[in-house]
């Protein structure tokens, strides 16, 4: 797998170490502020070859990446895990269904948080 990273904190630097040891290929990072980033900002020309783009930048920038993102003719497949977008998130799903991308988001993609996710969906039913 090709990889763009957008957005190079904690978690992109993570995303990184990951993809390169199951053998994928970080083929661009985005972020404006990073001394590693190989781009400032989401072009065609950083997306070149790039199999799918995983967003983890920050609440205040997320919702313009991913509406200039879906503008893209070609856009690759998208994962977002940053936050701060969901009431929009109809505009967004529409966008994705135009771009005809593979699209997938989560407000956390903690393990441990997910899991705790679901024992509360079950106790809730439980408790009803």
């Amino acid at each position: 797998m090709k990889i763009a990273l957008i957005g190079y904190g904690q978690m992109g630097q993570l995303i990184h170490q990951f993809a390169q040891r199951r053998g994928h290929e970080v083929l661009t990072i985005i972020d404006p502020k990073h001394s590693s980033a190989t781009d400032s900002k989401i072009t065609p020309e950083a997306l070149l070859g790039v199999n799918v783009a995983f967003d983890f930048s920050h609440p205040g920038v997320v919702l313009d990446n991913l509406r200039y993102f879906l503008s893209l003719k070609n856009a690759p497949n998208l994962l977002v895990g940053t936050t701060g977008w969901y009431t929009h998130l109809g505009e967004i799903e529409r966008s994705v269904a135009r771009a005809n991308i593979g699209f997938l988001w989560s407000s956390n993609f903690s393990i441990g948080v997910n899991l705790y996710f679901e024992i509360v969906k079950k106790a809730a039913k439980l408790i009803k």
